[in-house]
């Protein structure tokens, strides 16, 4: 049979699975999966529906408030077409759908058990007369909604705009802006575009950018982040690009840093013992190996030690001297 699906934007993951279904059953399937388009498309939903043996209605709270929606349904009516109300969402009350679909049986299709549902769906189908025949003559089809026209690109890039169809252009933006069957950054997108036309007056811009204040949706495509992802979590590229000097910089000073520190490790006692003894003999030795020791960190306490011993053993040694020189007979 074919069967036509009336749908909201928001529920276009559920209804898809609905179709598939369908399809699945045998059944030849239209719905509208890109809402967008003039009033070509509009006649072409119009005619799909006089074509369509079973009208199937996907129950939803953005479905029931929606213009486009309910156009449908009231021309599928009009048409006498064999109704089939499907529960998509559990988040509207039954007694607000419309009387042609509410009157119906629905099919359950929110059971979290698929096959249950689908069970529901084939019972609900058997037990519906498909319509064959339109009635003479066709009842007067609905007018266009705002959410199918598809001139607003060709307005926006337009060389020339005067000031009321500028107005006029910002405001059929907004009611779009305002419509859960449209998407928004298609909308925030001609925004931007007519943001930056040339003949664009203060006012109107004005306009625009309030508007981009109450619906701000980035201007940027989706596909553009995703290669600025890939880059960021794979590492092989680091290790492909030749090594800059910068790079390798810090190693090398952490490397000299090491080897300077080498050469100034503490005495050991033995060295010290050795230095202290010689010092005994000669204090020069002492007053030098201390100077040296007092300039690095590590040997201080040993340079203080060797550099007082070097001192005293110079005055005991001069001491002697001297003394030596007074007991000298020839001194005198």
């Amino acid at each position: 049979m074919k069967i036509f699906v009336t749908y909201s934007r928001s529920t276009q993951r559920e209804v898809a699975s609905l179709v598939k279904d369908l399809e699945e059953l045998g059944h030849e399937v239209w719905f509208d999966r890109d809402i967008s388009g003039g009033q070509s498309w509009w006649n072409n939903i119009l005619s799909q529906i006089r074509d369509c043996e079973i009208y199937v209605f996907a129950i939803a709270k953005d479905a029931i408030d929606s213009t486009a929606c309910i156009r449908e349904l009231k021309y599928a009516e009009a048409l006498g077409k064999a109704p089939l109300p499907v529960l998509i969402k559990n988040d509207v009350s039954l007694a607000l759908a419309p009387r042609y679909i509410s009157n119906v049986q629905y099919a359950d299709y929110t059971k979290s058990d698929q096959k249950n549902a689908i069970i529901d769906l084939i019972k609900s189908l058997k037990g519906i007369t498909p319509t064959t025949s339109l009635p003479d003559p066709l009842p007067e089809p609905p007018e266009i909604p705002i959410s199918y026209l598809d001139t607003l690109k060709e307005k926006v890039d337009a060389p020339t705009m005067t000031r009321n169809e500028q107005i006029g252009l910002v405001k059929t933006l907004q009611s779009k802006l305002e419509d859960p069957q449209v998407n928004h950054e298609d909308i925030i997108l001609l925004l931007h575009r007519l943001r930056k036309h040339d003949e664009l007056l203060f006012a109107t811009a004005k306009d625009i950018d309030a508007l981009l204040e109450r619906y701000p949706v980035s201007p940027q495509p989706k596909p553009k982040p995703k290669p600025v992802t890939d880059d960021v979590k794979s590492p092989r590229p680091e290790p492909k690009s030749p090594p800059s000097s910068n790079v390798y910089h810090k190693p090398v000073q952490s490397r000299t840093a090491v080897t300077k520190d080498s050469t100034h490790q503490p005495w050991n006692i033995g060295l010290v013992i050795l230095l202290g003894l010689g010092t005994f003999c000669i204090p020069l030795i002492g007053i030098i190996a201390g100077i040296i020791a007092l300039n690095t960190k590590e040997n201080k306490t040993a340079g203080v030690i060797l550099l007082i011993l070097g001192i005293i053993m110079a005055i005991v040694i001069f001491l002697a001297v001297i003394g030596g020189a007074y007991d000298d007979p020839y001194y005198y």
